[in-house]
């Protein structure tokens, strides 16, 4: 059994390790300001339209991810039985992946969809930036989250803070597929840089993280990271 002094210095490396993982989801009041200033601009319209947004549906959706998203949800519900799966699509836009996902069900799989996206003309229930989940979606509630060429691979400000938030809101046993994807239209999107995703791992050790490239197109390389949190 920890005698005080041990019990003291964990509790102390606890602290920390909260401490540098906040400092990962927050964003620094210069990124904040740079947030409000594309907002206030709208200069991410384009970037909806340029992506394609408007006319992705639920099988270009599981295309894009190399998966399908109706059977994880019905495997996540069989995980969590009784609840209502909150799905968090991040990076909406205009598709309909949300409604298709909940179209035709028996009712034996209950699931709330919660759509974000960076463009102010997005029909989303939050138009946030994926750095700003943590403010308005509530810590381990999400038991999937999906983002398909959105926010984190468009983003300007941080693809480190925007995974981080991601993982922030996930459920523990929560899953997260994030399709990135490195882009040569007017819009430039990216994928995630490693030294960002090794420091991601650093900061959350109760996840697991693979990563799996889909092929390559005339446009863009696809790169999938499965992200798993375990408690």
């Amino acid at each position: 059994m920890p005698n005080p002094r041990q019990r003291r210095s964990n509790l102390h490396k606890r602290q920390l390790r909260h401490r540098k993982r906040q400092k990962l989801i927050e964003p620094t009041p210069q990124q904040k300001e740079k947030i409000f200033r594309f907002k206030r601009e709208g200069q991410f319209g384009i970037a909806m339209r340029d992506r394609g947004v408007q006319d992705r549906t639920l099988k270009d959706t599981n295309d894009a991810h190399n998966k399908n998203f109706r059977k994880i949800t019905e495997e996540l519900s069989r995980a969590f039985p009784g609840e209502t799966l909150n799905v968090v699509l991040e990076g909406n836009g205009d598709s309909s992946f949300g409604y298709e996902l909940n179209r035709g069900r028996d009712g034996t799989t209950k699931v709330n969809v919660i759509r974000t996206d960076i463009s102010p003309s997005s029909p989303v229930e939050h138009n946030i930036f994926p750095e700003e989940l943590a403010k308005k979606i509530p810590a381990n509630s999400a038991h999937l989250v999906v983002s398909t060429f959105g926010g984190v691979t468009y983003t300007k400000v941080s693809q480190e803070k925007a995974i981080a938030n991601i993982i922030h809101i996930l459920k523990p046993g929560g899953i997260a597929s994030i399709a990135t994807a490195e882009t040569f239209e007017f819009t430039r999107g990216r994928q995630v840089d490693k030294y960002d995703l090794w420091r991601i791992e650093q900061r959350f050790r109760n996840i697991t993280i693979n990563e799996k490239h889909i092929g390559k197109g005339e446009k863009k390389v696809v790169t999938v990271l499965a992200i798993r949190k375990l408690h």
